[in-house]
């Protein structure tokens, strides 16, 4: 039963991940990184095609196995993660989610900065 729950959070959140490739609001990687968690803990299948994956397979397995992301990759990231979630506040009305996703900005892009640099 607990691999059945874990394989679905694993393709729920995988769908979170691919809205987010086309939503600025609503970031990619983090949701990718936890797909890729729960299919390690209940699939292997899916956890190999995930890190095999030609849209995410290179990132994951640089985040995952070699402990880091590359520096493109994080001017990427920081890039990408401002501008949403910069689009975000700007069409938030309440000032309470301004100063919310203000704050998870910081921690993605403070994550990001601290998350070992790898070169290939």
């Amino acid at each position: 039963m607990k691999k059945k729950i874990f394989t679905f959070l694993g393709f729920l959140f995988l769908g979170f991940g691919i809205i987010g490739a086309f939503l600025p609001i609503i970031p990619t990687v983090p949701f990718i990184l936890v797909a890729a968690y729960f299919f390690e803990k209940s699939s292997e299948k899916f956890y190999n095609w995930l890190l095999n994956n030609k849209y995410f397979g290179e990132h994951l397995k640089d985040y995952r196995i070699n402990k880091g992301i590359t520096k493109k990759n994080k001017i990427i990231a920081i890039a990408s993660t401002i501008f949403g979630m910069t689009l975000g506040m700007v069409f938030m009305p309440f000032i309470i989610g301004k100063i919310l996703l203000l704050l998870i900005l910081v921690g993605v892009i403070f994550h990001i900065i601290n998350v070992d640099t790898i070169k290939k």
